[in-house]
């Protein structure tokens, strides 16, 4: 429900996919991994499907986030050393697709 797989062994890699299309509006959770607990939570509204993440020291993650209207989310990230500063990497499959590090990240719908 959280849409998180992982993809690397030790928990190196991360991916994150809200579910589109199965009647959810929100999900809210916390995962233990090899590498620490990672927390996520979306919630899809009429604008679109903000997602928020928690990644733990040295892992990255893919966030993959639904498009609204052909829009891609507005991306930040909270600690001041850029570890968890999104970087767009483009579209696929209807998903605006970031990469982040560390930290904590938000994505929020386009206004």
């Amino acid at each position: 429900m959280l849409g998180l797989n992982i993809t690397a062994p030790g928990a190196a890699t991360l991916r994150i996919r809200p579910p589109r299309d199965t009647g959810l509006t929100h999900a809210e959770g916390t995962v233990w991994t090899q590498a620490g607990t990672v927390g996520v939570r979306w919630n899809t509204t009429a604008h679109g499907t903000a997602v928020k993440v928690d990644i733990p020291v040295n892992v990255t993650a893919e966030v993959q986030v639904p498009l609204a209207g052909g829009r891609t989310p507005e991306a930040r990230g909270a600690w001041p050393d850029g570890a968890s500063t999104p970087r767009f990497r483009g579209v696929r499959d209807g998903y605006a697709v970031y990469t982040v590090g560390s930290g904590h990240s938000t994505f929020t719908p386009a206004a």
